[in-house]
């Protein structure tokens, strides 16, 4: 194998191998950004309550019997679905109605059938009947509105036999929140054509708001229990959001344990969190003034042999009405505080205790199972929680991991773009690049090829982030290669003639000349065919404008695959646009792609781009467009590099404070004047 293959295969490997392990850290990072959702979605679920809830917080055991026997009875939630039917059927002067509530399923899960009397035997057969046949079936399957001018006229109306009333005219509509379908209402009368096109978009609006009462509803049912925590829960998440300072994190277990102690109306108790190996990692025990020695030996002595290694080993809630007659309590010698009543709760996530809290009194009897129930319920939140704390730190772990790697992948990726910007004898070539992300797709490359020929390469891979990068680093090192290995075989003259360039055929000065142009270009078809062959599952490709410059007498011959189009700048603006040549680079094998060829003369100016430049946005999102770059094309420009920094200053003069959309990257070279 020669030492160019050697060195080929070493890079693809190593391309390989760094792919791998940034993706790792990428899945790992997308589990934890889950989790981050999560907790966002609680801390709306925490302030929707603080504002919405019409308990009263000074007797919090008695708001949470109270909202457990409406949940039982779901009064609240038939008495919200009664209240918007019959809104419904005022604002519109329907005579009758229906509303049915909906799972994911398209299964109903709550209904009411207007006023009307109907035996539970019809009242099945109506919903079954109409949600497969009839108007409110359509409606369900469309996600529309269903305005029916005459049911005997309209085939969506299904009558049925025996049907306890009479329907001439109908409107249906569904209760959507966003694409989810919550439910259906349907309003109906006994006259034809009673319902109008205005009614029907007067209870469309009506029904965004019906959708927000029934959320509203279903989360006073469903999150009832979560609302009157909502004290405690805001310290939990003080908890999650600060889990990295160690004396926050101290000072919320304590203040969790004094509201489970003051709303339960305990006298003292303990909350200890746990690792996976059940060792405390950090323990808050009640207000009452305890030594360091004797609290030690209480954290010991409980988690072996008492109340909380009882629950601890058993994951299961530990109620005890009098310790004197209970085995699972503990009485040890010297204890600092009589407790004759007490309850210890598992904080669980997912079958793994991750703390216990255990709450005391001095007279027996005090705690009882609603207490035990609605202790369970809080100890749910601070599992899910405290979980989400441990997790963050894991996230910040990760992310830092995933930083570190994406910083040697810029580095990587920097140390494949040139160095030094190559400057031939008579000719001045400049480059800027400002990648969006750490590591970019975008790449420009500048490199001598034999007979004093200068490869240049501006390319913009699909995509951003580390993929492109990736695929980035392997195009620019085969076109390097590929550019000096590609040896056309057979006569010069049929393979010019093949090739041959329109309109103006070949430019250079002799066939030599050409033939070497030809061979290195052919670098593109070459790196198309690999990409599109061996990684055509990842979908990648590039756009990519490739120039073979042959320094001593300004002859350019490229390829434009897909690419934006370069510009040739003369001293009273663009003169020449090197449009397409070809498609994009990595699509599919055995694209063809034309070369063409131009003349640059000295004080010319070739200038690419990647449409980071013309899509950069300003702060009101407004594109920077071509007509504004083209503008700075049209004025003069001392060299190269004025060009560029004149362009640079400009782009992001407009941008200003507004996050970089896409990568930025240009290329330019001038003929100097003799």
């Amino acid at each position: 194998m020669s030492v160019e293959n050697q060195s080929k295969k070493q890079l693809i490997e190593e391309l390989n191998l760094l792919k791998r392990e940034i993706a790792q850290l990428k899945t790992n990072k997308a589990a934890f950004e889950s989790q981050r959702k999560l907790l966002d979605n609680l801390v709306e679920m925490a302030r929707y309550s603080k504002g919405g809830s019409s308990l009263q917080k000074d007797n919090l055991l008695e708001n949470w019997m109270e909202i457990a026997q409406s949940y039982e009875g779901k009064n609240l939630l038939n008495e919200s679905l009664q209240n918007v039917l019959d809104v419904s059927v005022n604002l519109t002067n329907a005579e009758k109605g229906s509303l049915f509530l909906l799972d994911s399923n398209k299964v109903v899960t709550h209904s009411i059938l207007t006023r009307s009397q109907v035996t539970p035997g019809e009242r099945q057969q109506l919903i079954g009947t109409v949600l497969d046949r009839g108007l409110a079936g359509w409606v369900v399957r469309h996600g529309t509105v269903a305005l029916v001018a005459d049911t005997e006229q309209d085939e969506r109306w299904l009558n049925l036999p025996n049907q306890p009333y009479t329907v001439r005219s109908a409107l249906s509509l569904p209760i959507l929140r966003g694409e989810d379908l919550l439910g259906i209402i349907t309003l109906l009368h006994s006259q034809q054509n009673f319902f109008s096109t205005e009614t029907a978009e007067l209870m469309e609006i009506t029904v965004n708001q019906i959708a927000l009462v029934l959320e509203i509803a279903c989360r006073r049912i469903e999150k009832a229990a979560f609302e009157v925590q909502s004290e405690l829960l805001e310290q939990l998440l003080e908890i999650v959001q600060s889990s990295h300072k160690e004396g926050l994190m101290k000072s919320s277990l304590q203040t969790v344990l004094d509201i489970a102690v003051e709303r339960t109306g305990s006298e003292s108790g303990s909350l200890f969190l746990l690792d996976s190996s059940k060792r405390v990692t950090d323990a808050i025990i009640s207000r009452t003034e305890v030594t360091p020695e004797q609290r030690n030996r209480l954290i010991g002595n409980v988690l072996d042999k008492g109340l909380a290694g009882w629950v601890i080993r058993n994951k299961k809630l530990g109620l005890i009405f009098d310790t004197e007659s209970d085995r699972r309590w503990l009485n040890l010698p010297n204890q600092p505080y009589t407790v004759r009543s007490a309850l210890s709760v598992p904080i669980l996530r997912g079958g793994e205790v991750l703390g216990i809290i255990t709450l005391l009194h001095s007279k027996k009897e005090h705690f009882t199972y609603q207490t035990a129930n609605l202790m369970e319920m809080t100890a749910d939140q601070m599992a899910l929680l405290l979980e989400n704390a441990r997790l963050y730190a894991k996230l910040e772990k990760y992310s830092q991991a995933l930083n570190d790697e994406l910083e040697k992948g810029r580095e990587i990726q920097i140390d494949f773009l040139p160095y030094e910007i190559i400057q031939p004898p008579n000719w001045e070539i400049a480059a800027c690049f400002y990648p969006a992300k750490q590591v970019s797709g975008d790449f420009y490359d500048t490199f001598l090829l034999p007979d004093d020929n200068v490869g240049l390469v501006i390319a913009d891979v699909c995509d951003k982030g580390v993929g492109a990068a990736l695929f980035m680093a392997l195009m620019r090192s085969l076109i390097r290669i590929f550019s000096t290995q590609a040896k056309l075989q057979g006569r010069t003259s049929v393979i010019l003639e093949e090739n041959r360039p329109t309109p103006d055929g070949w430019l250079g000065e002799s066939m030599l000349i050409n033939l070497s142009h030809l061979e290195a270009l052919q670098a593109v078809s070459l790196t198309n065919n690999y990409v599109a062959q061996n990684h055509w599952q990842m979908s990648m490709f590039a756009t990519m404008f490739f120039g073979v410059l042959d320094s001593k007498t300004g002859l350019l011959s490229y390829i434009n695959g897909g690419h934006e189009p370069l510009f040739v700048v003369g001293k009273s603006g663009i003169k020449k646009t090197l449009k397409n040549t070809g498609p994009a680079v990595g699509m599919m094998p055995d694209m063809k792609f034309k070369i063409q060829q131009i003349q640059l003369e000295p004080g010319e100016i070739l200038i690419g781009y990647t449409d980071g430049v013309t899509e950069a946005r300003n702060p009101d999102r407004a594109l920077f467009t071509s007509k504004r770059f083209i503008s700075l094309l049209e004025q003069p420009a001392v060299s190269a590099s004025d060009l560029l920094e004149r362009i640079t200053r400009n782009l992001f003069r407009y941008i200003d404070d507004a996050p970089q959309f896409d990568d930025i990257t240009m290329l330019a070279a001038q003929r100097l004047s003799l």
